[in-house]
Parts: structure tokens; sequence; C-alpha cells
């Protein structure tokens, strides 16, 4: 996926004229256009409109928040929100989550009436001091869209065929119809698996932020092996593993991030009461990360 580099003038007299063309062209620039779904990676340039970069730019004592509201104000919960991000000379490189259920809800919401609908938000960019201080430097009319079909065979804006049924395609570039592409990206999946013996992987949503797993235990005594995979996930991602367990001593059961192989997240052994044990996890970017931790589980 390209990157894309965008230039904020820091002195523009509102931050909804802030996006300029490069960093001593202050010619009012426009921001691309956002596709649900997506996660393309901004670089994020701060001007003052001369040769040197802003101190606070890419500083490691500041920070930078990204967030895509409907309000203007920022008084309602973001749909989407972005606080990670790699600092780069003038600014910070970051990328940008269009997969969130609120997301995907406020689109949904319009496609009543729309088969492919595009939806204009606001996207608020503010820089933080190490004291919490926080200065608005951009506030963005974006146009966040579904992609209808797939960007490289098409001219931007132009208009489908007299009679031509628009399509919508996944990430993955398959051909999905317009009634179906929900269903076909769904946010949220579950899985449930038996093991008797030796190893079991997780079966994620291909873009599911929240899973739910369960794993029927049975046989006799022995060591199983629950691997989360890392692959296609993102920061912030959650997974909630149930381990039904049965009235066995001796099976020992792992959690294992990625592969069955992997770092152990959490251990249990059967003691032969059938209790059963739940945990909740989050994805750090890298690997899984125990977040909670429940036996019994009721």
């Amino acid at each position: 996926m390209a990157r894309n580099d965008v230039y904020l003038y820091t002195n523009a007299t509102s931050p909804a004229g802030a996006v300029v063309t490069a960093q001593q062209t202050l010619t009012a620039a426009t921001f691309p256009d956002l596709v649900i779904g997506d996660a393309p990676l901004f670089n994020f340039y701060f001007t003052d409109g001369t040769a040197s970069w802003p101190a606070f730019a890419g500083s490691g004592s500041y920070s930078i928040t990204w967030a895509l509201s409907e309000s203007v104000a920022g008084d309602e919960p973001p749909l989407a929100l972005q606080t990670q991000a790699t600092a780069i000379t003038g600014g910070w490189s970051m990328r940008l989550p269009l997969n969130t259920g609120a997301l995907i809800n406020q689109a949904k919401a319009f496609r009543v009436s729309q088969d492919y609908p595009v939806v204009r938000l606001w996207q608020h960019i503010r820089v933080s001091d190490s004291d919490g201080y926080a200065v608005s430097y951009a506030l963005i009319r974006t146009n966040v869209r579904l992609r209808t079909i797939p960007d490289t065979q098409v001219v931007p804006d132009s208009p489908l065929p007299s009679g031509t049924q628009a399509l919508l395609v996944t990430a993955g570039g398959v051909l999905v119809s317009p009634t179906n592409f929900f269903s076909a990206n769904a946010l949220s999946s579950r899985s449930e698996q038996s093991n008797s013996t030796g190893d079991t992987t997780a079966s994620f949503g291909t873009y599911s932020i929240l899973h739910t797993e369960v794993l029927n235990v049975t046989g006799s005594a022995g060591t199983r092996n629950l691997a989360l995979p890392v692959a296609g996930r993102f920061t912030g991602n959650a997974c909630r593993v149930r381990l039904n367990l049965p009235a066995t001593s001796g099976i020992t059961v792992n959690v294992r991030n990625d592969t069955a192989a992997g770092t152990v997240l959490f251990t249990i052994a059967t003691d032969g009461s059938g209790d059963d044990a739940a945990l909740d996890l989050t994805f750090n970017g890298t690997a899984w990360e125990r977040f909670n931790a429940t036996y019994p589980a009721i």
C-alpha cells in the first residue's frame, strides 16, 4: 500500500486550512480519500514554512493523536483512533485503522440508499507535550468511502458504465456484492474446536478485530497447545479464549503466541475437578499479551 505524505502548516489561521502542498509551498492541498477496511500509512509533516522543521515535530517529548469523528468539536467518541506513531524527520508516521466496528456501522447506515456510500467525517490531528497539553494542528473534512472496484483499474471519479452493477472488493481483492460486503468483512469472529491430543491453532476471521476461541479439551493425560496466530492482526485486536476442561487429571494446556512453539501466554494443569478457564488477550502490534485470566470460569 502506497505511503501518503501530508504537510500541516503550524501557523495556519484555522486547523481546517492546515493541509499544504510541501514544506515551503504553503498553497492549500487536499487530503486523500480514506477507504473503509484499509490501513493506510501516512507521514504527517509539520512545517512553519521555513526550511527547518519545528522543534516538536518528531520529538520524543511529544506525541501525536489521530482521530476520525462525526463531530467537528471532537466531543463524541471517535469512530477510529490511532495514538501509536513512529517519529520521522519533521513529524510522525502512522498507520490509520479504518476497520473499526464503529466506522463500518457508520457506513452501513448509509447503505440503505447507497450501495457504496461516501461518508464525510472529520479528522482531528493533535500533538501533546510531556505534560499532556494538546494542540490541534489539523481539522480536516474527509471523504471516507467503500471500495467499489480496484483503484488500479479505473481513473478516480470516473463513472460506472450505464447498466453496470457496482461490485465491491475485499482487501484481498475478492469480489463481493454490495449486499454481502459487511458479512464478508465481519469484524468479529468465533471458532469452537476440540482437542484430544497435540496442538490446535485458533481460527481467526480474516478481518476480525475481536475473536472468540473455544477449545473443548478431551482425552487422557498429556500436554496440549493452543496457538494464537499473529499474521493479519493489528494493534489493539482482542481475543477471548475459553478452555472447557474435562474432569481428568494430568492434562496440561498451554496457550501460546503465534505457533505451538511460541511464548507461553497461559498454562493450566487439570486437577480432575472439571473446572474451566477463560482469558482475555490483546495484540500489541507484534505479539499477543495476556490481559486477564479467570479460573475457575463460570
